[in-house]
């Protein structure tokens, strides 16, 4: 399946086989001034590398069936939700990782900017050395893609960002690997807003090759935040940032689950 955008094509025709590239989107609630519920901001990170990211591309192609995909959209209907089950099946079977970093108790005085941009360092911090891309999807305002460009421009001088790993933005239209970090931000999402079964979504299909990194709460003195039942009670199959410094993805590729013929990025593929 080609990718048309001209800086993804560059930027994966210049990976290795073993680097990575690191594919984000992003769930949240504004804080409401007159309710009770709190807000929250969820990044969400999908790690894959090079040598699988057509594969991957062809088979969420094959799942969803068309050009178009929202997780949230899709759980409004019956077949929406039969394909966000395969997606998340196939999640299951697969066994990339997924980097998880929250932040809760987003209060009225709380800015939703800021708590990106410590959502998205804690995210930064957490890449290891075969990292050599950041995929973002594009925000609906250039004025929000300025601020993200900024902080990458900011941890770039802090030496937390190598000049190494690329940053680009574009549409899930541009490039269909997005619907991965979609697909797992709701799917956790839904265990703090949801009673019904799409709470058990998470833990279910993605639990087991999920990193989730709490950003504390200023308020409960660096203590991180507990209100997510997954963070509160943790399991054997969940990583927190907490609990292990070592990099996240030193284990093996997970080979995929169906062949493909030989491909090259020295060129735009065609259809």
């Amino acid at each position: 399946m080609p990718v048309r955008h001209p800086v993804l094509c560059e930027i994966y025709k210049k990976l290795a086989s073993h680097h990575t590239a690191v594919f984000l989107d992003e769930s949240y609630r504004e804080p409401a001034k007159q309710s009770d519920k709190d807000g929250y901001y969820i990044i969400a990170g999908s790690v894959l590398t090079k040598d699988t990211l057509e594969g991957t591309r062809i088979r969420l192609q094959e799942i969803v069936g068309h050009n178009h995909f929202h997780t949230t959209e899709a759980l409004q209907t019956t077949d929406g939700t039969h394909t966000v089950h395969a997606l998340l099946d196939q999640c299951h079977q697969w066994e990339d990782k997924h980097l998880l970093v929250v932040k809760t108790r987003l209060g009225p005085g709380d800015d939703t900017e800021h708590a990106r941009q410590q959502c998205l360092t804690a995210l930064i911090r957490e890449l290891d050395t075969n990292t050599r891309a950041i995929i973002f999807e594009k925000r609906q305002h250039n004025k929000d893609n300025n601020a993200d460009q900024a902080l990458i421009k900011k941890l770039r001088n802090q030496k937390l960002l190598p000049q190494s790993v690329r940053t680009v933005w574009v549409s899930p239209s541009d490039e269909k690997l997005l619907w991965l970090p979609d697909l797992v931000a709701m799917a956790y999402r839904r265990t703090i807003t949801h009673t019904d079964d799409t709470r058990l979504l998470f833990p279910r299909y993605l639990q087991q090759s999920a990193t989730i990194i709490p950003i504390p709460n200023t308020l409960t003195q660096g203590i991180p935040e507990t209100s997510f039942s997954l963070l509160e009670h943790p399991t054997d199959s969940i990583t927190t940032a907490l609990d292990h410094a070592t990099p996240y993805n030193n284990e093996p590729e997970t080979a995929r689950h169906w062949e493909l013929s030989p491909t090259t990025n020295d060129e735009p593929l065609e259809n």
